[in-house]
């Protein structure tokens, strides 16, 4: 009796410090769909990234566990999972027989051949067919949950098992099951799975299923609420970059689950992915050019993503293409081609976040040379002035020298505003020739400036030649500061056809 009163006061004062324990509200929501197993193992996650310092995780989604198979008794046997675990750990089993990767949903069924078969006929049993636990550690069962304490018996559980279906209500409560979330549950299951950081490091973990929360009777199943209720589970994992993952594991037949309606609310960090200035930017055709591009989360590195590589005009080989992020959070590709081109190289995570990077591939042959004037109007940027109608004129050459690999020339460029621009090259960096079409680029002056907070301003031309007379052709210039590649501080950009003048182009 004393075993019991002790018992029973430390479950009351436990309780009360976990309802005066903070939770961190708000957030945002964010609605994943429906996902669908099928098959012997399979398993993924969603990109986003969770800060449980920042506020609560929540997790709800219905389980639909229908597509299980356990007609061949012991021969065939499936698990599923769905849950949060630290960013870079995998999508099944984060750990085994350990915890430090966070905290998720494991079920199972019972191991009885035809368990899931209807009940026979006016015969309705509580067979208990679903099992339903929270799980920091793979192969571990509900003898791990602690709080708000560590059950004396694991056994005498509520919450936990489910019967699907013929179970009498009047059978049921007999049986402890104080309400009907647990019985003719039809194989679908409504699941809430609430997370709190107690530290960056550790957290504590509830769930509820069908409306109904976890817990534990002290001595035996009775007819009443277990005193130990609701129960759950402390966890650790790095709280501050959680992603939400899901998985399924059978074999011995084609087991099939759907995690339906995945709705998460939390802080999300926010992610961005972004080429490294040690790319390539200029190679010959036939070279090999290596790009590398880098996916944080607020600055912090994200692995174990898979990145997708694309060019436009088509025709890079990219290899490996997709690659998965290192645990540094970098995805580093060559790119080869046969074909002389100006690339916009596009890499893509999680299908939306992308970054974009230019890559030149020429041939060492071709030219071109010309000069003239245009006006530029309001579509075209500039930042040292108005561009309604502002005069622009140019002279320029570049080309490569016979059995020279790098080209030569110069170009002059001048913007006729109040505060215009005086371009002068000091280098040709690259040219590449195709068709009537020529670009070339470099660094240069800006009016006897090279450099402003140690940034190199640089230019990108594109020239082409329609012909005669040379009022049909058409020039185009982009000028900035910062980084060769990425276009950092745009100063001008603009692209007209000729109002005087002529551009030449020629391929030999």
């Amino acid at each position: 009796m004393k075993t019991k009163l002790i018992t029973t006061i430390m479950i009351m004062l436990f309780l009360a410090s976990i309802i005066a324990m903070p939770v961190r509200a708000g957030g945002t929501t964010k609605n994943y769909g429906n996902v669908t197993l099928s098959g012997g193992f399979q398993k993924g996650h969603f990109c986003d990234v969770w800060d449980l310092t920042a506020s609560d995780l929540v997790i709800s989604f219905t389980y639909d566990a229908n597509g299980l198979v356990d007609d061949f008794g012991g021969g065939a046997h499936a698990w599923a999972e769905l849950g949060a675990r630290a960013v870079g750990y995998g999508d099944f089993n984060p750990t085994w027989m350990a915890e430090k990767a966070g905290v998720w949903l494991a079920t199972d069924y019972d191991w009885t051949v035809n368990t899931f078969d209807a009940d026979p006929p006016g015969a309705p049993t509580l067979d208990i067919d679903d099992k339903l636990i929270l799980q920091k550690g793979g192969g571990w069962d509900e003898s791990k949950y602690n709080l708000p304490l560590i059950p004396p018996d694991p056994w005498t559980n509520y919450g936990i098992w489910f019967d699907r279906d013929g179970v009498d209500p009047w059978q049921a409560t007999y049986w402890g099951c104080i309400d009907g979330g647990t019985y003719n549950t039809g194989g679908r299951y409504a699941v809430v799975i609430t997370l709190h950081a107690t530290s960056a490091t550790s957290g504590t973990a509830y769930m509820t299923v069908n409306g109904v929360s976890q817990g534990f009777w002290v001595s035996g199943w009775k007819n009443a609420q277990p005193e130990i209720y609701p129960a759950g589970m402390t966890f650790t994992g790095d709280m501050t970059c959680m992603q939400v993952f899901y998985g399924l594991y059978g074999y011995g037949a084609t087991h099939t689950v759907v995690f339906e309606d995945i709705t998460v609310t939390g802080s999300s960090r926010t992610l961005n992915l972004q080429f490294d200035p040690s790319s390539s930017s200029i190679v010959l055709i036939n070279t090999d050019a290596t790009l590398k591009v880098r996916l944080t989360a607020d600055s912090i590195q994200v692995p174990s993503e898979t990145v997708t590589f694309s060019s436009d005009p088509a025709g890079l080989t990219f290899t490996p293409n997709p690659q998965t992020t290192d645990s540094n959070g970098y995805a580093i590709v060559t790119a080869t081609t046969s074909t002389a081109s100006v690339y916009t190289v596009t890499a893509t995570v999680c299908g939306a976040i992308s970054d974009t990077w230019t890559l030149v591939v020429y041939e060492p042959v071709g030219m071109t040379a010309g000069g003239g004037w245009y006006l530029t109007y309001g579509t075209d940027t500039d930042t040292y002035g108005t561009a309604d109608g502002a005069r622009a004129t140019f002279g320029l050459v570049a080309k490569f020298l016979k059995g020279s690999t790098t080209p030569t020339g110069n170009l002059e460029f001048q913007y006729h505003t109040c505060d215009g621009i005086n371009l002068k090259s000091t280098t040709i960096q690259w040219l590449q020739v195709s068709g009537n079409v020529a670009q070339f680029g470099g660094t240069a002056t800006l009016n006897g400036v090279s450099t402003v907070d140690s940034k190199q301003y640089y230019f990108r031309v594109k020239a082409q030649d329609k012909g005669e007379p040379g009022t049909s052709d058409e020039f185009m210039i982009k000028i900035w500061k910062g980084d060769p590649n990425l276009d950092g501080e745009l100063i001008h950009a603009s692209h007209s056809t000729l109002y005087g003048g002529n551009i030449i182009v020629r391929t030999k």
